[in-house]
């Protein structure tokens, strides 16, 4: 082999080293964005969660057809004013989630009837198309 040829072999090698050190390096870089980039999009999906959004387990039967027993709900935390036939999520002292519907709002009366179910709001029965059975109070 020529001088020349051992030479040129030489600066061959140590340029495909460098390109490797190189390419290594900048593997490294795009890994570290692509983790960066990833725990910041983890980071953003926890606050939209718990800031903006939640899910709860449906528990018992109140709401059926709607919700049944042990569907999941995704519900939005919108602080706002309540309309009748809403439907809220209340968290009860023993740390439970239950999910009702607004029947009265403020500074109104409500009565409903224990034997036939039937609910009065200021002395004027409602109709409830949404409801199945006979609607019963509850503590809450």
């Amino acid at each position: 082999m020529e001088m020349n040829e051992v030479e040129r072999l030489e600066r061959d090698v140590q340029q495909a080293i460098r390109t490797r050190l190189e390419n290594g390096r900048k593997d490294k870089k795009d890994q570290k964005r692509w983790l960066i980039g990833t725990a910041l999009l983890l980071l953003f999906i926890f606050l939209l969660f718990r800031v903006f959004f939640g899910m709860a387990v449906v528990e018992g039967s109140s709401m059926v057809p709607n919700y049944q027993d042990s569907d999941l709900v995704l519900f939005a935390r919108i602080h706002g004013a309540l309309k009748r036939g809403d439907v809220v999520l209340a968290r009860v002292d023993d740390g439970r989630v239950l999910i009702k519907r607004v029947v009265g709002l403020p500074g109104e009366e409500v009565y409903i009837d224990e034997r036939t179910g039937i609910i009065m709001i200021d002395g004027e029965e409602q109709a409830e198309e949404y409801a199945q059975g006979v609607t019963r109070r509850s503590a809450i």
